[in-house]
Order: structure tokens, then C-alpha cells, then sequence
């Protein structure tokens, strides 16, 4: 018997997408919505996107703002939040969180009052309560297994939460537990996908006896061409059928026809609407050009990233910082090298920069990451602008030629201000320019 020496050894199958069914729906867990490839892409963008952004910490003293290097945040922030972090894997480990979860919870470690570490908490692990008097209590495990409480209400923070939009204003919406229709689609399209490679690209045939069949010659054939002759792997092979067997191809429709892959395009469009990532970051290129991708980078920062900035940075203010330092030390994330442009436009964005008087030539290179050098700390300011007092007159001006009659107030056009001089001079300036 031509088939007699082939017998099937039955494995399970388990699908890669999870074991959940609910309804016409896959039940995805938040976790498993990142074996698609859309909700992979778009949240590693965003959190790749924001890992790379540096978190600073500043320090106002009369009006000045600068670097507070001495507090201690800011070694955390800057270059270790916790003995096993650098600080982009850290923010990717929060914002992969938040965008899968809703929510994200790191622990605060002080020494001497002083906050030295923060531990990311596994989402599953933290149990979140309203209580009675408003307050919400955190409850969690650590590694070794003690419980470890915290509350809202405490003068010492020891927990970190952030949260997205927010149904009960105490827990995040998870988007792929909310939209669970639309992220099971995108699973069963993929299913599908997948199927139709490892069946070789073409829809199943039929093969028809003139004779009945015994049940155990019929489970010969059907094993056989299954392991054989069906699948990519076997494309080209010719098939040899026993038993007076004939088969017959069915009919089908190419993936054009179908019009499945525009309807993958829109489940994939979908996905990124709800993440609110450009298409062209997934590289899908429908209607972008060399003039509107510039464009989209900056429409991807304010529409997309800016909202998990914005809490981030507030979440950071008040958890992190004490109450009678949130009037002295501000944070923020710094977004510049996201939008970098071209090196002729940054050259006349520089330009105008350092004629203004808005940034100095150092503060520039530092942009450019080359080193600073002496006399580049030194500002730069117009010679023909006049200052209005608050009735709206001439009240001084700075080229020799005063239009309302006061005293004369000249600056020497071969002289240089120093930057320590100079801050009310910028302000004005920038003011001057709508900056």
C-alpha cells in the first residue's frame, strides 16, 4: 500500500495570539496585544520616542532658571534610577506600561529623606482601592514576598502612579482591554495571514474516490498529503494519488479580490488612531511627501507624545517633589532632538536665535554636542530697539537717536554684555520678537 508506511503523529497547536475566545472576538490580554504588529510598532515607537528624551530638573533663583545639579532627583533622573536601569530603558519600562495598561507604578526609595532609587512595580502585582475619605491605597508585593502598603494621603509619597484617561479617577483604561473588538480583528487577520503562507499561498482542493474509502486508508491519504503536499515547504511538488483517487482544485479568489489587503490597511490605521502615532512612523507612506513628513514628526510630538509628557512631568512634581520645593524646581522633558531639522535650517533657526539675544553661541553648541569655549557664554542683542514704558512711550532707546526727547541711553555697538548681565536685556528682546 502506497501510504501505508506514512502514520500522523498528533501535536496541539496552540495559537500564538493566546488561548482566549469571547463571542467573534479574541479576548486579548495586554501583554499578548503585543504579538500584533501594529500595537508592537506603536508602542515601541512611543516609548523608544520618550525613552531618549532627557528629564530635567530646574532650579529658579531671582529669576533665573538653571540646571539644579544638586538636587537629588536629579542624579536619579539623569543617569540612574535604580542600580539596574539607565534611564531610557527605565522610561520604556513606564511607558510600555501605560500604553498596554493604563497605568504604571514605580516605588520610591529614600535614604536620609532623600529619594535615591525608583523600582518599577509589575502592573498585576499593585492592588488599587478608593478608600472612604477619598484617599487611594496602593497595595503590593515585593520580591520576597512582604506586602507593602501606601496611601495618597501621606505626607511621604512612596509610590509613583500614572495613569491615562481615567473613567473612576483612580485606575487608567487599559486601550486594548477597552477596544478588545478591534484588537481581536487584527488578530484573527493575522491568523489568517499566517495560514494562508503555510498553506502555500492558495485555498484547499478537493479529492474525490469512485469507490468508498476504508476508514483507515482514508486516514492514510489524508495525513499524507496534509504533512507532504500541503504548505509552503512543499510548493512544486507533484502529487501521486492510490485508490482510484482524483483531485480537483477549488476555485478562488486572489487577496486583491478578497480586498484583504485594504482590509488589513484599516485595521493597522485603526491601531495607530488609537495610539495616535503618524502612519508614516509605521511605514505605511499613503499620502506622505518629502514637505509633510516634518510635519507629521511635529504633529507625532504635540498630539501624541505631549499628553504622556504633560503627565509624566506632573505626576514627577507631585509625587516626587516636596510641597515647599514645587514653587523653586520645575520639570521638564527636553523634545529638541526630536524635532531636529536639517542642518540649513537649524543654521538660520540658530542664527536668529543668537541675533535676538534668545540663546548664546554656547548654549548652542551644546544643542550641536560640541564644546563650549570662551567668551561663548556672551549674549547678543539688536542696537536699534527701544524700550515702551507702561503708558506706552519711547522710554529709552539704543542707537543714539531717542524719537520722544528723554536722555539719550547709548551702548557702546564695539561692547559685549555679560551673560550674567544680560538676563533682563534677553527677556525683553524675546518679548520684542514674540518669542
Amino acid at each position: 500500500m502506497m501510504f501505508g508506511w506514512f502514520k500522523k503523529q498528533k501535536t496541539e497547536k496552540k495559537s500564538r495570539y493566546g488561548r482566549y475566545m469571547v463571542g467573534s472576538f479574541l479576548d486579548y490580554q495586554e501583554t499578548q496585544a503585543l504579538k500584533l504588529s501594529t500595537t508592537f510598532a506603536c508602542v515601541k515607537v512611543i516609548a523608544e520616542s520618550i525613552g531618549m528624551m532627557p528629564i530635567k530638573i530646574y532650579e529658579e533663583n531671582n529669576g533665573i532658571k538653571a540646571l539644579a545639579k544638586t538636587h537629588p532627583l536629579y542624579d536619579v533622573l539623569t543617569y540612574q534610577p535604580n542600580p539596574n536601569d539607565t534611564p531610557a530603558e527605565f522610561k520604556e519600562k513606564l511607558m510600555t506600561d501605560l500604553l498596554l495598561h493604563g497605568n504604571s507604578y514605580c516605588k520610591i526609595v529614600r535614604f536620609g529623606g532623600k529619594i535615591k532609587e525608583l523600582w518599577r512595580l509589575p502592573v498585576d502585582s499593585v492592588d488599587v482601592k478608593l478608600m472612604s475619605d477619598s484617599s487611594i491605597l496602593y497595595t503590593w508585593k515585593n520580591d520576597n514576598g512582604t506586602e507593602e502598603t501606601a496611601n495618597s494621603f501621606d505626607k511621604e509619597c512612596k509610590i509613583w502612579h500614572i495613569k491615562l484617561f481615567s473613567t473612576d479617577n483612580v485606575k487608567g483604561v487599559a486601550p486594548v482591554e477597552q477596544l478588545k473588538d478591534l484588537f481581536g480583528e487584527a488578530g484573527k487577520i493575522d491568523q489568517f495571514w499566517t495560514k494562508y503562507i503555510d498553506n502555500g499561498c492558495t485555498l484547499s482542493g478537493i479529492i474525490k474516490s469512485a469507490e468508498p474509502i476504508e476508514q483507515d486508508k482514508f486516514e492514510d491519504v489524508k495525513n499524507i498529503i496534509n504533512e507532504e503536499y500541503t504548505g509552503s515547504r512543499n510548493t512544486g511538488k507533484v502529487l501521486f494519488l492510490d485508490y482510484g483517487l482524483d483531485y480537483k482544485p477549488m476555485s478562488e479568489k486572489s487577496l486583491s479580490d478578497s480586498q484583504f489587503i485594504q482590509t488589513k490597511l484599516h485595521i493597522m490605521k485603526q491601531i495607530a488612531g488609537v495610539f495616535k502615532v503618524p502612519l508614516n512612523m509605521l511605514g505605511i507612506m499613503e499620502g506622505a511627501t518629502y514637505n509633510n513628513v516634518e510635519q507629521q514628526q511635529i504633529n507625532f510630538l504635540v498630539h501624541c507624545l505631549s499628553p504622556y509628557l504633560n503627565k509624566i512631568e506632573e505626576r514627577i512634581t507631585m509625587s516626587l517633589l516636596k510641597k515647599e520645593e514645587r514653587e523653586k524646581y520645575t520639570v521638564k522633558f527636553l523634545t529638541t532632538g526630536l524635532l531636529k531639522l536639517d542642518t540649513e535650517s537649524r543654521y538660520k533657526t540658530y542664527k536668529m536665535a543668537i541675533e535676538n539675544g534668545i540663546l548664546n553661541r554656547n548654549e548652542i553648541r551644546d544643542m550641536e554636542e560640541l564644546s563650549a569655549y570662551t567668551g561663548g557664554d556672551k549674549f547678543i542683542v539688536p542696537l536699534n530697539m527701544a524700550l515702551i514704558d507702561e503708558n506706552g512711550q519711547i522710554e529709552r532707546v539704543v542707537d543714539g537717536q531717542n524719537a520722544s526727547g528723554g536722555d539719550r541711553d547709548l551702548i557702546d555697538s564695539n561692547s559685549t554684555t555679560d551673560s550674567n548681565e544680560q538676563i533682563k536685556p534677553t527677556a525683553d528682546t524675546a518679548v520684542q520678537e514674540g518669542v
